[in-house]
């Protein structure tokens, strides 16, 4: 038993991190939480005010952050940390963490990476039972036997599991559910129904989980995992297929003008929402080009660009120069917001810098 024999520190204390400190302080543990960004939410016997104090007072420490927080966490923890600690990752993705702690904490801090398979809203449900894989590591294996060890004091069942195939394996599953349910939110297919059949409930589910989600949770799924976009990919292809093939199906009488034309209303409706999620990324990409001193203008970028659309357009049956020529419009579209972004951004950087 493991139990008040160690103290926990957890480095964040969002959703997950107050879900799994609850855990852990009902299963026995010392618990000491440092989260800067949510320090006045959390009550004084937990809260330490740094790194340092969390490191000094906890062998077992948890990185409860975003993913694409952890390269900078780790960063940040390293010179507080001996062979004596023993470092957990709980991110939804597990490939780039991995790679992260090898590269950061490497074979002198021992480190682990894992994945609990629940949150906040299945552990309010009462799910059972609770899993978490754990990505066995040659550099560490004692890590192994304590973070396994730790996990089952928690009630957990255990499954350990390669990096990449928990990763491939979340990609065609969590990855997808989440990706279908978020394109329900969005096309508003998801208003409230007077009823709705069985067969729905669990996908009702899903979007209410997708819903409660915290933004970074659904960029990790999506952007983190490295096979996340092929299964995109696939599954886009494959309902592609499948409705052509119900269009091919159906009689010509059977769908009036009008019923052609609101169908048609709905699809540029949904490439509209689709050119604003565009301009916002447009923006985002200015952001970056000013912090990383790049110019503006890509040529290469945008030759690459349209050569890909171009084989997309290929393996649809569609004429490449006609894509070619809207797809031209469009970047065009997204280069004039870009540009506009990029030098207000400059602009304010210079002013700053000169202050």
């Amino acid at each position: 038993m493991l139990g008040g024999e160690i103290t926990v520190g957890l480095v964040g204390y969002g959703r997950f991190g107050v879900a799994l400190g609850t855990i852990i302080q009902r299963r026995g543990f010392n618990l000491r939480v440092y989260d800067p960004i949510v320090s006045q939410g959390v009550v004084d016997a937990l809260r330490v005010n740094s790194l340092e104090e969390l490191s000094t007072q906890c062998k077992y420490l948890i990185l409860a952050v975003p993913v694409v927080q952890i390269s900078s966490a780790l960063d940040a923890m390293k010179p507080h940390l001996t062979a004596e600690h023993l470092v957990m990752d709980v991110g939804s993705v597990k490939v780039r963490p991995i790679e992260t702690m090898g590269m950061v904490l490497g074979a002198e801090i021992p480190w682990v990476g894992t994945h609990p398979l629940f949150g906040p809203n299945s552990l309010a449900s009462g799910d059972q039972p609770i899993r978490v894989v754990i990505c066995p590591n040659d550099l560490h294996p004692v890590a192994l036997v304590k973070a396994r060890a730790f996990f089952e004091q928690l009630g957990c069942e255990i499954l350990e599991q390669d990096a990449a195939e928990h990763d491939r394996v979340m990609a065609e599953t969590h990855a997808l559910a989440c990706f279908v349910a978020q394109g329900m939110i969005e096309s508003s297919m998801t208003r409230a129904f007077p009823f709705v059949p069985p067969s729905f409930e669990a996908m009702a589910k899903m979007i209410d989980a997708v819903r409660s989600e915290a933004a970074h949770l659904l960029s990790a799924i999506a952007t983190q995992n490295p096979f996340a976009a092929s299964a995109r990919l696939r599954l886009m292809d494959s309902l592609k297929s499948l409705n052509n093939q119900f269009i091919e199906q159906a009689q010509p009488n059977e769908a009036s003008l009008i019923e052609i034309r609101r169908s048609i209303d709905a699809v540029d409706r949904q490439l509209v929402s689709l050119l604003g999620r565009r301009a916002d990324l447009a923006k985002q990409v200015a952001a970056v080009k000013v912090r990383d001193g790049q110019e503006i203008l890509d040529s290469s970028r945008e030759a690459e660009v349209l050569r890909e659309r171009r084989e997309w357009c290929s393996q649809l049956g569609l004429d490449p120069e006609a894509i070619e020529n809207i797809f031209k419009t469009v970047m065009h579209f997204s280069k004039d917001i870009q540009e506009v972004y990029f030098h207000s951004l400059a602009e304010m950087k210079h002013r700053t810098e000169n202050l």
